[in-house]
């Protein structure tokens, strides 16, 4: 009986193990994604598909171009600032001194505005939600955000993303509602983000008056006096679940290479090329 219930107990433990995953799916648009978070590991998978990682041990990995691009996260961030300063000495002096007065003038830009615009639920969480300017608005979530921490265990995963994040800002990357973005992010988990968008050019009039009324009034609503479709679009999350399967990632069929590969090969990337390379899938 004893050796029974310890069998029992044993299955019981594997079982949980394999579906511990906190799994948060979003959609933007009407595409689909999910991020699956558990112990140290993290898969973002767009429509299905995988499009990038992080393990426990510190490697990252996406996918571009049909192709595995992988390393250790820390590798990634060096290889990013010696291609930035490799780019910036192979300038000339004339190019490079335009280039540093931009970057300045990123840097010196004045914060846009950031205020509280009120709380609702989202996904079965409260979240606080932000007017960033007057064109965007981000809802964040203080407890998912703390779930997903501690699903991370040592944080690592939210300190490589602030690192990206302050990396790219190094580099003149990021604007003034970039940065207000990933310091909301850093607070709270993005359950929306949304921001204006304008539809160009509008209905005609005298397909409007074809609409049913409460359609026609909802355009009407959104349209300025220029004429002009005005839309919030992004990203919102619809579900969050616990206690979920990491997914089954078969990366066999994607040629593998090293990001500082992916670095050298992109000027080749934009011209169509990827010199050297074999096509993607072979």
């Amino acid at each position: 009986m004893i050796r029974f219930f310890c069998c029992g107990f044993v299955i019981a433990n594997l079982i949980a193990t394999a579906y511990a995953a906190t799994v948060v799916t979003s959609e933007n648009a009407g595409q689909v994604s999910k991020q699956y978070f558990e112990n140290g590991e993290f898969v973002l998978m767009r429509e299905e598909k995988p499009s990038m990682g992080m393990d426990a041990q510190g490697h990252c990995w996406f996918i571009a171009g049909g192709r595995l691009v992988s390393d250790t996260c820390d590798e990634m961030l060096q290889s990013m600032r010696a291609m930035r300063d490799e780019l910036i000495a192979d300038l000339s002096a004339e190019d490079r001194a335009i280039l540093e007065r931009a970057m300045q003038m990123q840097r010196e830009a004045p914060p846009l505005s950031v205020s509280l615009i009120g709380k609702k639920k989202i996904a079965g969480y409260t979240v606080e939600c932000h007017a960033i300017g007057a064109r965007r608005q981000v809802c964040i979530s203080a407890r998912l955000l703390d779930e997903i921490k501690e699903e991370m265990g040592d944080g690592r995963f939210v300190e490589m993303l602030q690192r990206f994040g302050e990396s790219a800002a190094d580099m003149g990357a990021e604007n003034p509602e970039e940065k207000a973005v990933r310091e909301l992010s850093e607070l709270g988990f993005p359950m929306l983000d949304r921001r204006q968008v304008m539809s160009s050019p509008t209905m005609d009039s005298a397909i409007l008056k074809t609409l049913p009324e409460k359609e026609r009034n909802e355009i009407m609503s959104q349209m300025g006096s220029d004429g002009v479709v005005i839309r919030m679009r992004g990203n919102r999350v619809s579900s969050v679940e616990k206690k979920q399967a990491m997914p089954e990632l078969d990366f066999s069929h994607y040629l593998r290479i090293s990001f500082k590969e992916f670095l050298d090969r992109s000027t080749a990337t934009t011209r169509g090329k990827w010199e050297g390379f074999p096509p993607a899938g072979q």
